[in-house]
């Protein structure tokens, strides 16, 4: 059972953060993107497209047109602007809580990410 104490400083830690304008940032860069009925029409082209063409890069069978077709709607989804904004966003927030994780770390005398979750989960 976790100690009361710990659990209320817990509870403030995700209090504070979900007050902070940068994590505010982030989930309204997320949801604008997830939601762009463009960007995901993009998104969705471009992971059919990559499939296809890893097929063709299997059997060796893709052109000098596949390559600049992918890189162009490459292009298109990575400086289009509400990723651009998200990408900036999820920037800002690692960097956030990287600051948080040495703050605590610093606490606590371990690496509190490393020990908190397993790497694939964060």
């Amino acid at each position: 059972m976790i100690d009361r104490e710990l659990q209320e400083s817990a509870d403030q830690f995700v209090r504070a953060l979900e007050e902070n304008p940068i994590v505010s940032a982030f989930r309204e860069a997320k949801t604008s993107m997830e939601q762009d009925k463009e960007l995901s029409a993009l998104r969705d082209q471009h992971a059919r497209m990559s499939l296809q063409f890893r097929s063709k890069q299997f059997d060796e069978s893709f052109t000098q047109e596949d390559i600049s077709n992918l890189r162009t709607l490459f292009g298109q989804v990575s400086t289009h602007p509400l990723n651009v904004r998200f990408v900036d966003a999820r920037d800002e927030i690692l960097l956030l809580l990287g600051d948080c994780n040495k703050a605590m770390s610093s606490l606590l005398g371990f690496d509190f990410a490393a020990n908190a979750a397993p790497a694939a989960s964060c």
